[in-house]
């Protein structure tokens, strides 16, 4: 049992090293939206006033300025975070803890 959770570690390590070449030659940034963009698509201006308008969503992560891009991945992001944020067992100290061993884990310096 020792020797195949060793063989299983040792392919996760590897799966790893190959994801970090992939992502190493990647572009470094995603268009982020802008909200006061009077050309906004209508489905993006609805993503924007979902989050209370252009004032608050300036404010928000990049990473939902970025998926706005995207309006159905940008509902699925804030549907993910509702669930993660609003509900749940975990105190907001075990979500961070959670999130910054993560982060350690996947050597994720954000």
């Amino acid at each position: 049992q020792g020797r195949h959770r060793r063989m299983v570690w040792r392919e996760f390590a590897r799966v790893l090293g190959e994801a970090r070449v992939i992502v190493a030659v990647m572009p470094s940034r995603l268009p982020l939206v802008d909200p006061a963009d009077p050309d906004l698509p209508p489905e993006v201006r609805e993503i924007v006033d979902r989050y209370g308008g252009a004032e608050n969503f300036a404010g928000l992560p990049n990473i939902m300025r970025a998926m706005a891009n995207h309006p159905g991945a940008a509902r699925i992001l804030g549907e993910a975070g509702a669930v993660l944020y609003g509900s749940g067992t975990l105190t907001p100290a075990q979500r961070e803890l959670a999130y910054l061993t993560a982060s350690v884990v996947n050597s994720c310096h954000y």
